[in-house]
């Protein structure tokens, strides 16, 4: 189909059709065909949310597998569940047009040997047996062409639409990142934390009705996750501010006060006397404590349980509800513990891990994957696939009894989800929808070049579970782990031509990279037979040869010695390229990074501290093992030899914010000389080392990630 100029639909235009598609789609989702099925929901879900905004990238079958089947081994070559899913929501598609009802305006299709979606237009006067429906492609490029004039009451002209239960409605209109929010009782006020002000550090703001948003802290730290009591008059909120921890502050603006110093996600009681937040304990683990509202000591309440996170209140107060691990590293799942009585008593655990397997929905494996709000007998929760978050509810009484889990899914992708409801059992829900975008960049070693943007690449990870940039030693080539081909390849790229490559080298998801001077050779790790295998490959010619099988974990590789420094357990060690041979060295870890000094005769590197979430930077003499302290409180777990091997380079929150840092060393004791240089400064909210910050360092250039995020505030009636 050919349009005109006429044809192409205005900003205001398209945001309306997006509105009526997504309303069919909850009409759909809400049918019988599909109710009772939350994976096809969830599917369905997916393939029409993005379609919509264009990234059809994401509609591949390896995503949909990660992305909403759990399923991060999946092959097609091997696996078929994708195509069957799509298959089968293909079928309910077409079953439920064949009965639809008359009022319905917009035909959802799924094109065989795609899985990104097409819309059409059913017209009014026709019947379902006699309409020929007009239809419309959604590909690459996003491309939007309206369906008609009047669409199920819909009129262009003036911007009208019969907006009926589950259509999500935009609250905030930023260009940067607003989310976070949390919503009084009444529903009258948001509050929510956004990078709009003028420094682009993040602060709270407050939205009431009739009123325009207004501007609540100014700190020039970042204070996030707000929380608003239920009568409306305090907001508290997570501060990086000194000291960092919870901070309260009238609704009506004013100074804030510290409540308890380490906290984070805070949550009030349905009676605003106490605060549920989660802090750190002297073990290194994460807790569930409350706090009295106007100040004083804090109770620990997550007993018999490990890692907990994201508290959230039952209705009526009595109970608190968390995700942790059972003690001993054991399954993940959403606990349940008394408010009140005796100290010390047991939590007990819900089965929602067992029930999101049972239904073939996507577990609870991380700490992001959280407990979001409870009311009206109704627990809402997220999961997440990569940076994807599925929001489910389950009906949940006081006594901890499930029901089913369903999908919500108007609310796909949402975050920070809030709920209120109206007396009369209907929800509506607040939350916010992130785009994350995670990227290399790069800059000279004094930090003094600009920011240059090294990589386009939507499958990239941010922190340090992500992805991890290598520079040749003549700082000429990078190499990055990319699942841009649907699964993890090793990219390849020359800085000085600007040509890249894929290697198909099958690669450990989370294997780092090793390259020689000028990058004609990679060492990486990979899994043969269950075992974890270092590879050394030629990038020229693809030629591979096994360097060990005897790595565990693979930390560096010294191209000018051939020897690999390796890690397994709290123990560090060394291993010769050519005969295999191991040598075991007398630092005592835990670990966290270590690399070989340009010489190869000292090692920086990064281990916890006693209380787990503390990291320091340490270099030893590999013939002593002597430790010198560098740097208390690393941020982002890595740090870098110079090239010249007499300075450090580091991230650090010594300022309040994630900075790089450059320290140098005596030359021959490695000593620190001074005070550390701060070499890039990262204040704002975008660009930033969000989940800790990675470093690759090589002759004249620094590599790291940094992560863009985008997000705005929606709201979506959810009724009965």
């Amino acid at each position: 189909m050919k349009s005109s100029r006429e044809d192409v639909p205005s900003p205001q235009d398209r945001e309306v059709f997006f509105e009526v598609v997504r309303k069919q789609l909850e009409k759909v989702l809400a049918s019988n065909l599909f109710a009772a099925a939350p994976q096809h929901q969830l599917l369905l879900s997916t393939i029409v949310n993005e379609t919509l905004a264009g990234r059809t990238e994401a509609l591949k079958e390896v995503v949909l597998a990660k992305d909403v089947l759990g399923r991060q081994d999946y092959d097609p070559s091997r696996h078929t569940q994708v195509r069957v899913g799509v298959n089968a929501v293909r079928r309910k598609l077409a079953e439920y047009y064949t009965r639809a009802d008359p009022a319905d305006r917009i035909k959802i299709e799924i094109p065989l040997g795609h899985y990104v979606a097409e819309f059409s237009a059913l017209p009014v006067e026709s019947t379902k047996e006699t309409a020929q429906p007009r239809h419309y492609g959604w590909w690459a490029l996003g491309v939007v062409v309206l369906v008609g004039a009047v669409v199920g009451g819909l009129t262009i002209g003036r911007r009208t639409l019969d907006t009926k239960t589950g259509v999500p409605v935009r609250i905030t209109f930023d260009t940067g990142w607003t989310a976070h929010p949390a919503i009084s009782r009444d529903g009258s006020t948001v509050v929510y934390s956004s990078d709009r002000g003028p420094r682009g550090d993040r602060d709270i703001w407050i939205q009431q009705a009739g009123q325009p948003p207004r501007q609540l802290t100014n700190d020039p730290a970042h204070d996030m996750t707000p929380d608003i009591s239920p009568d409306g008059q305090r907001v508290v909120f997570r501060s990086w501010r000194k000291p960092e921890g919870l901070w309260m502050v009238a609704a009506s603006g004013g100074e804030a006060r510290l409540l308890a110093a380490g906290g984070y996600s805070p949550r009030f009681s349905p009676d605003g006397q106490r605060v549920a937040f989660n802090g750190d304990e002297q073990d290194g683990l994460a807790h569930a404590y409350v706090v009295p509202a106007e100040g004083g000591a804090a109770e620990r309440l997550d007993y018999g349980v490990d890692a907990a996170s994201c508290p959230v209140w039952s209705p009526d107060g009595s109970k608190l509800l968390f995700a942790a691990d059972s003690l001993g590293g054991g399954e993940r799942d959403f606990w349940i513990t008394n408010t009140d009585g005796p100290a010390g008593k047991i939590a007990k655990p819900l089965g929602i891990a067992a029930k999101l397997r049972a239904q073939h929905l996507p577990e609870i494996t991380t700490s992001a994957d959280c407990p979001q709000d409870w009311i009206n007998d109704r627990l809402f929760f997220v999961t997440n696939q990569l940076e994807t978050g599925s929001l489910f509810e389950v009906p949940l009484d006081n006594s901890g009894a499930l029901g089913p889990i369903r999908a919500v899914p108007s609310a796909l992708g949402a975050e920070g989800v809030r709920a209120i409801g109206d007396g009369q059992k209907r929800v509506s829900i607040v939350f916010a929808l992130e785009r994350r975008e995670t990227n290399i960049w790069e800059t000279n070693l004094t930090g003094s070049a600009p920011l240059e943007q090294l990589t386009h690449d939507s499958s990239l990870r941010s922190g340090f579970n992500g992805t991890w940039p290598a520079l040749s030693g003549d700082g000429e080539v990078l190499a990055y782990l990319s699942e841009r081909s649907g699964r993890f390849d090793i990219c390849m790229r020359d800085l000085r031509g600007q040509s890249e490559k894929l290697l198909s080298a099958t690669p450990l998801k989370d294997s780092r990279l090793k390259l020689d001077y000028d990058g004609s050779h990679v060492v990486f790790a990979r899994t043969t037979e269950d075992q974890n295998t270092i590879v050394f490959r030629t990038v020229a010619d693809g030629r591979e040869r096994v360097l060990t099988t005897a790595c565990p974990v693979l930390y560096d590789w010294s191209y000018k010695a051939n020897v690999l420094l390796c890690g397994d357990g709290p123990r560090l060690f060394q291993v010769s390229g050519e005969n295999g041979s191991r040598t075991s060295l007398p630092m005592q870890g835990p670990f966290i990074w270590a690399q070989l000094s340009p010489d190869g005769q000292w090692l920086a590197y990064v281990k916890e501290g006693e209380r787990g979430h503390t990291t320091s930077g340490f270099v030893a003499q590999i013939r002593s093992g002597k430790e010198i302290e560098f740097c208390e409180k690393l941020n982002g777990l890595s740090a870098h030899w110079a090239p010249n091997g007499n300075s450090i380079y580091y991230w650090s929150v010594r300022d309040g914010f994630r900075c790089l840092y450059a320290q140098a060393l005596e030359p021959q004791t490695k000593v620190p000389r001074g005070e550390p240089v701060a070499v890039v400064h990262r204040h704002g909210s975008q660009h930033y080392p969000w989940s800790g910050g990675t470093l690759a360092v090589g002759e004249g250039r620094m590599a790291f990630t940094l992560k863009e995020e985008l997000a705005n505030i929606w709201r979506v009636e959810l009724g009965n």
